[in-house]
């Protein structure tokens, strides 16, 4: 828009205060004693949210893991719908939950680990955000967005957009190392943390206060 770079501050999004609370009470907590078992994924079941991506990955996860299960949350589409995309094989460990009210999601995912989120566009990407908080650890597509807060092999995955491959490695590479997984669920809630409402406020209110200085005209 022409407009100089040095008067320009971008500013991140915030998650709710039902999620920051979750963060911070999973951070004082213990830490977690089971590995990743179970994956989940929020969003609708369209292609823009790579769900053709995410089907192939996770047929091929949950046919190599038996003990993994699959949550799709928000998918818009009916449970018959969404399970077609999958083989008869896998069906009974997937559970599809059409529509729910986006502060149950904590108590809904609190039997999952990993957080599987190959969406091709987004704009700031509040679902792996506040996955981070109920202490999932993300895996996402490298695109604008959610990589303002996605730091790859320090609070969650990065995975090349559109690699149904990549995306199934990531996986399967945390479900197979326990350690590695609970140093970044430390990462994705400290990060988490940080987006609270709360925190976003006093950023801001800095910001302002420091613009306000600038403007202020000096007196001899």
């Amino acid at each position: 828009f022409g407009v100089d770079a040095a008067h320009i501050e971008k500013t991140g999004n915030g998650i709710d205060e039902c999620f920051a609370r979750v963060a911070r009470r999973l951070i004082a907590g213990t830490s977690a004693t089971a590995g990743p078992v179970n994956v989940a994924f929020a969003g609708r079941a369209v292609f823009w949210k790579g769900f053709t991506y995410l089907t192939e990955a996770m047929t091929n996860v949950l046919t190599r893991y038996p003990h993994v299960n699959l949550g799709l949350f928000g998918t818009g589409s009916t449970e018959a719908e969404v399970l077609a995309a999958f083989p008869v094989a896998v069906r009974a460990r997937i559970t599809v939950v059409p529509r729910y009210d986006n502060k149950e999601l904590p108590a809904r995912t609190g039997g999952y680990q990993v957080f599987a989120f190959p969406s091709l566009t987004e704009g700031f990407g509040m679902a792996p955000l506040e996955a981070m908080a109920c202490g999932l650890v993300p895996v996402i597509s490298d695109i604008p967005g959610p990589r303002e807060y996605m730091r790859d092999g320090v609070n969650g995955i990065v995975v090349p957009p559109r690699d149904a491959n990549a995306l199934e490695m990531a996986i399967a590479g945390v479900i197979d190392d326990r350690e590695r997984w609970l140093a970044l669920r430390r990462g994705a809630l400290a990060t988490a943390v940080n987006y609270s409402w709360t925190d976003l406020a006093a950023r801001f209110e800095l910001l302002y206060c420091q613009r306000r200085q600038r403007r202020m005209p000096v007196r001899a």
